[in-house]
């Protein structure tokens, strides 16, 4: 599920939002929380879920900048410096994968 605007619109939890997930959990299906936004880690943004309430794991989460370095990991194990033009939490992604 994308969550901007899905899940919540202007810092407001979009009514309905929090049973859906937890329906479709109660029903045996995975949810991936999924972000085109790098500008928040993974964590932060498991933070943002749980302060609306929503149970969720840092491995349900998807964000740009977690798939960025995912991607970068598997290029070369010998990169492990990069020049980031981007936000805290692009650098926070590239840091725990070891870049």
């Amino acid at each position: 599920l994308d969550m901007d605007g899905v899940l919540w619109a202007g810092g407001q939890i979009i009514e309905g939002a929090k049973e859906t997930v937890a329906k479709l959990k109660q029903l045996g299906l995975r949810v991936l929380f999924v972000t085109n936004n790098s500008s928040k880690s993974r964590r932060e943004v498991a933070q943002k879920l749980q302060s609306y309430g929503f149970e969720v794991d840092i491995e349900d989460i998807v964000t740009s900048g977690w798939a960025a370095a995912s991607y970068l990991q598997t290029l070369d194990s010998k990169v492990k410096k990069a020049y980031v033009v981007g936000s805290p939490g692009l650098v926070e992604e590239l840091e725990d994968v070891g870049i």
